[in-house]
């Protein structure tokens, strides 16, 4: 089994502290698969300096494949926390660096390597446009795509846009009340996605498959740091599923789904434990 992340990447400075730590949703998710034992990749555009080689070499060191990565001259995607009364505050966001300049664009050399993975996972806050995402759709490869919380990502178009191309979409939603969380699963199951994942922190998540609702109840514990660990619950999840024989073709069944609920929520937690989105950090000047 081989699963990918396709996107964004960046360096959380946390300034507090001045330590950095890798992260960005498609490059967590493909630090986690490693971590729980599966061959992973990450495909995105690094920046030059101190950034975008920290990132690079921690993915190398963790055997993360990177041979369709590009790097360019210019800054990396940065994020800057803060703490604020215990809670992580995030203070700027540089847009993803030099990869607004240089965004992927997909190729037949690249597609053909995509498709020799079981799961390509991107997030909205990749540099990936909606006509590269339909380049992915013809793939035997499930698609997975996270739309994080922004209200933004959630218009009506771009919604529907993605939605169309995606087999898995994923909300972070925990301040959304029940009644809004069944309207975007509705919406989000009408433009054709048949899995539908809202987590919602210490309230645990809701999934739909296509026919059933399923409640994940999250595993409470004194975190260190919560960053990314929503990330971790995705990951854990779908390599559940795969695990299981989910493609295409294969629906997961509802003991799959509940046991992967279970093991999403455990291995979440125990990411809380570490700080940044998968620990990794480094004393920055």
């Amino acid at each position: 089994m081989r699963v990918i992340g396709l996107g964004d990447n960046v360096v959380d400075k946390y300034i507090y502290s001045k330590k950095m730590f890798p992260g960005g949703n498609c490059v967590n998710f493909a630090a986690h698969a490693r971590n729980i034992g599966i061959s992973s990749a990450y495909m995105g555009v690094f920046g030059s300096g101190q950034e975008g080689n920290f990132v690079k070499d921690i993915l190398s060191d963790l055997g993360i494949d990177l041979s369709h990565s590009t790097q360019y001259e210019g800054e990396n995607g940065i994020t800057e926390v803060d703490l604020v009364n215990g809670d992580r505050v995030l203070l700027s966001w540089n847009n993803g660096g030099i990869s607004k300049e240089y965004p992927i664009n997909l190729n037949l050399k690249d597609l053909e390597y995509l498709n020799q993975f079981n799961l390509i996972h991107s997030s909205c806050y990749s540099p990936l446009s909606v006509m590269e995402l339909k380049k992915l759709r013809s793939l035997k490869t499930l698609l997975s795509f996270d739309f994080a919380e922004e209200e933004i990502y959630r218009e009506e178009n771009y919604l529907k846009s993605v939605c169309e191309n995606i087999d898995f979409a994923q909300f972070s939603g925990s301040h959304m009340p029940e009644k809004e969380i069944d309207s975007l699963v509705e919406k989000v199951s009408s433009y054709g996605v048949s899995y539908i994942m809202i987590t919602q922190g210490i309230k645990g998540s809701t999934f739909y498959d296509g026919s059933m609702y399923y409640k994940g109840r999250a595993e409470l514990i004194d975190p260190i740091d919560t960053m990314g660990c929503g990330d971790a619950y995705i990951t854990a999840f779908l390599i559940h599923l795969l695990q299981n024989g989910w493609s295409k073709q294969n629906k997961p069944s509802p003991n799959t789904i509940q046991e992967g609920l279970q093991l999403a929520a455990r291995y979440a937690a125990q990411n809380c434990l570490v700080e940044g989105g998968f620990g990794y950090g480094k004393v920055y000047a």
